[in-house]
């Protein structure tokens, strides 16, 4: 039953009542209406900017992943520049020590033909002593 409808007839009290309860809630309902379609679209906007968000996340995360990886790698590359320069010191010192060995070997290069020299003069000296001493 229809709230103010009596046999056929309209009760104009309850029927204007009716009427403008009816048209206040169907204003009602197309408010909500708007209002759900507002929302939705809200809502739908919403969640392209959460699932953006969520895509830069990823990609944040993926890129401090990269990051401590290079950290990593940038330390272990320190480490080896680090030895790299001690041994360049220590080549450096192998270096002027293999420098002073050669002059040092070479002063008893010198010094080995000297004594060859002298040696040859004596063995000459003793072979003439020994020659005029055979015809003596």
């Amino acid at each position: 039953y229809l709230a103010g409808w009596h046999g056929g007839r309209a009760r104009p009290r309850m029927g204007n009542a009716i009427s403008r309860e009816l048209e206040l809630a169907q204003a009602q309902v197309k408010k909500l209406s708007s209002d759900v379609s507002r929302l939705t679209a809200a809502l739908s906007a919403s969640n392209v900017k959460l699932g953006t968000a969520e895509s830069k996340a990823h990609l944040v995360t993926q890129y401090q992943a990269e990051l401590e990886k290079t950290r990593q790698e940038l330390n272990v590359m320190s480490g080896d520049l680090l030895q790299a320069r001690r041994d360049a010191s220590s080549l450096s010192l192998v270096s002027q020590q293999l420098r002073e060995v050669k002059a040092s070997e070479k002063v008893r290069y010198e010094e080995l033909n000297s004594l060859q020299a002298e040696m040859q003069r004596t063995k000459e000296q003793l072979e003439h002593v020994f020659g005029e001493l055979k015809f003596a």
